[in-house]
């Protein structure tokens, strides 16, 4: 099954600052390393930061939903905003 390219709109939009009557609040987490990291690395990584996210919004009550998105989600607007292409 594949997955959902990210973001979930589409590429005409230039400003989304409201999703589904949600304020969004994006980050962006850059992991710089000497050598590619592995499909074990980058899911130990992933893992860790899904579970830091999941951790804040259960401790912030305004957050309704929060998404880690992994670059194989990305766009390819996404990814030429970000210089990955």
């Amino acid at each position: 099954m594949s997955k959902k390219p990210y973001p979930g709109y589409a590429p005409s939009y230039r400003y989304v600052d409201k999703l589904g009557g949600f304020h969004r609040s994006c980050f962006i987490i850059d992991i710089l390393s000497l050598e590619d990291l592995n499909p074990a690395q980058l899911a130990i990584i992933q893992e860790q930061i899904e579970a830091s996210v999941s951790t804040i919004s259960k401790n912030m009550h305004d957050i309704e939903r929060a998404e880690v998105v992994a670059p194989d989600r990305f766009d390819k607007l996404l990814k030429d905003g970000l210089r990955l292409s």
